[in-house]
């Protein structure tokens, strides 16, 4: 699902380029707060808002079989608040909606594909680069702020600001939560 909710946002943000009156990539940073939560990208925003409620379902019922192993009042909180952010998105139109379902549906590839390969009982060398890809995830989203404050402070109203300011506070929570796992994992590893 990652990878199909992937492929249809890459291929619809290009389209809404080349078709549309924007002029650049204003829209992908700073959507107008005028604008309803309509069209191809934003229906590409509500699979993944779906696709959540699977990942926190799945989530719970790996974590009451014990299989999360510390991590799944960590994974519980992760996956109910990324539906919460996500649900947030399509209601307050937020700008940044679409490089945040890009960047998350690019990560989720790559694990799926580990977890795949995992459980065909293969050795995956690169494991703890999964974990770092996550960081670099969440260091994206706080430089995609960057042109949103841009226009912001230029005189461009944008749309989400409170979602976006609760997906910012979520965000450094994940930051600091993978940046010390990915630590954890070093020291194992360099033991």
């Amino acid at each position: 699902m990652s990878l199909v909710m992937f492929l249809l946002i890459v291929i619809q943000i290009c389209q809404t380029l080349t078709e549309s009156n924007y002029t650049e990539y204003r829209y992908l940073f700073c959507e107008k707060p005028t604008r309803h939560s309509t069209g191809s990208l934003y229906y590409i925003s509500y699979l993944y808002y779906l696709s959540k409620y699977y990942e926190l379902l799945d989530t719970v019922f790996v974590s009451l079989k014990g299989k999360l192993q510390g991590y799944g009042g960590f994974a519980v909180y992760h996956h109910t608040t990324v539906l919460i952010m996500s649900y947030l998105w399509l209601s307050q139109t937020q700008s940044l909606q679409f490089t945040g379902v890009l960047a998350n549906t690019c990560v989720h590839i790559v694990m799926y594909y580990y977890y795949y390969l995992t459980a065909l009982g293969k050795t995956v060398w690169w494991k703890r680069y999964i974990t770092l890809f996550q960081v670099v995830e969440f260091i994206y989203s706080f430089f995609a702020l960057i042109p949103y404050l841009y226009y912001m402070f230029n005189g461009y109203h944008c749309a989400g600001f409170l979602a976006l300011l609760f997906n910012s506070v979520f965000n450094i929570t994940l930051l600091i939560y993978f940046v010390r796992l990915y630590r954890r994992g070093n020291k194992k590893h360099s033991q």
